[in-house]
């Protein structure tokens, strides 16, 4: 795998990209805003579930579609751990209609906690393309090669 999770000194995931080109970027878990790497060029962002390996394997597919195209664009490989996160990056995005794809349950019980997720498999990853900041598209769920090369093609046909 040409990515990896491991944790910060916060305990907070995070992606380490082993090997691969530069035009292929981890970036934060849960940032404030987009960060302004992001708000230059053109970039395919995907909000990978940190508990997910169907996002993981997207991850690793996003990968591979875009080292093929040459690295036209650039990727961001993000992880999330809660959907409302994708809030903060993602300009315009709002929390709502998210609640009913994805749903996290807590218990704790002798000093343990369990974490139950379960929800709609097509609500992650996130694709999120980006000309210069803006957003150019955004999809929900697991694509195939071309749809993740559609992506590509439109993000470098915009005009910002």
């Amino acid at each position: 795998m040409s990515f990896s999770f491991i944790a910060d000194e916060s305990g907070r995931s995070r992606i380490v990209v082993g090997g691969e080109p530069d035009y292929i970027v981890s970036l934060p878990i849960a940032p404030l805003s987009l960060e302004d790497i992001v708000k230059r060029g053109k970039w395919i962002c995907v909000g990978i579930s940190v508990w997910s390996i169907h996002d993981i394997n997207a991850g690793v597919q996003a990968i591979t579609r875009i080292k093929s195209m040459g690295g036209s664009v650039k990727l961001g490989l993000r992880p999330v751990n809660l959907p409302e996160e994708n809030c903060k990056w993602i300009p315009n995005l709002h929390f709502g209609g998210a609640a009913d794809q994805t749903r996290v349950a807590v218990t704790e019980e002798d000093g343990s906690l369990e974490i139950t997720i379960s929800g709609n498999s097509q609500s992650s990853p996130v694709w999120v393309t980006f000309s210069e900041g803006i957003v150019v598209s955004l999809r929900y769920g697991q694509l195939e090669d071309v749809e993740i090369d559609d992506l590509i093609t439109e993000v470098l046909s915009f005009s910002s």
